[in-house]
């Protein structure tokens, strides 16, 4: 009658969307994978020309080497120590947000060959981009082109040159009161709402360590993620710098399908400005 597995894949007798419409919701960084969307590129054409647009993209700025497919695709015969290497460069800010926004929008061009109805989309976190860009909010070619790489890079370079500040990320199997209930005078917020049973908190490492303490004592189940950016909190603002300088001149549309945002739950304003502005300080803002 029906599945629902934990991998992510479910199966319903009766479609679910013969009921209501379909909406999409785009990942942002921490779903990226080693070989994501390698075995679709022989299948779809629309994924091999989207990576294929990659390569091209890397071609142009001078460092063909540097396309994302050599990172993400990795050669049968790589040894354990290459994929650990691929596997910590696929971590850091860049090449995450960039492969996650790849096989997003990958996968959107798929969806619309096969002529799927879409009512709505959103995004969580970078998968925003995804979402204002499927929805004609934003034009491919306005963002994703050297610039973007551009700012990636210096977003790093400053996280490296600096090291980031002393703070951690902590995924809790629990809801927002959970984790607001142990985490005061911690210092340690929730970051992304994400759902009633689970959430992102952020915060200096020694009160994350004492939120997770109490939280384990509990029986809830956490898990520290393997970066330290304090994304959408106000500590991610030394960050924002070549951020806002990349989206600052480029041209938002009126949607043809509605962008809900998530950081208010609502559908971004018409006001291009407006939706601009809501986009970029998503960053620091609660999801």
């Amino acid at each position: 009658q029906q599945v629902r597995d934990t991998n992510g894949v479910y199966y319903f007798a009766r479609p679910l969307g013969l009921e209501g419409s379909v909406a999409l919701l785009f990942p942002g960084e921490g779903a990226q994978y080693l070989n994501m969307l390698a075995d679709l590129c022989g299948v779809f054409p629309e994924v091999e020309e989207t990576f294929a647009w990659c390569d091209q993209l890397a071609a142009e700025a001078g460092t063909p080497e540097a396309s994302l497919r050599r990172l993400l695709h990795q050669p049968p015969d790589a040894t354990d120590a290459q994929t650990a290497d691929a596997e910590a460069e696929l971590r850091k800010l860049g090449p995450s947000i960039y492969a996650v926004l790849l096989a997003d929008l990958a996968l959107v061009r798929v969806l619309g060959n096969l002529q799927i109805p879409v009512a709505a989309v959103a995004g969580h976190s970078a998968g925003e981009i995804a979402a204002l860009l499927a929805a004609g909010a934003m034009q491919s070619e306005s963002v994703l082109d050297s610039r973007f790489a551009e700012s990636m890079a210096t977003m790093q370079r400053q996280e490296d040159e600096a090291g980031g500040p002393d703070v951690s990320l902590l995924a809790v199997g629990a809801g927002r009161a959970t984790v607001e209930g142990v985490a005061a005078g911690a210092g340690v917020v929730v970051a992304m709402d994400n759902c009633p049973h689970q959430c992102v908190a952020v915060g200096p490492t020694a009160g994350v360590a004492a939120v997770e303490a109490a939280l384990t004592e509990r029986g809830v189940i956490c898990e520290r993620l393997p970066f330290r950016r304090p994304y959408h909190t106000p500590l991610f603002e030394p960050w924002m710098g070549p951020f806002r300088e990349l989206f600052a001149p480029a041209p938002f549309a009126v949607p043809h399908t509605p962008v809900y945002s998530c950081s208010t739950g609502e559908p971004f304003p018409a006001d291009p400005d407006a939706a601009r502005e809501l986009f970029v300080n998503h960053w620091v803002s609660p999801v």
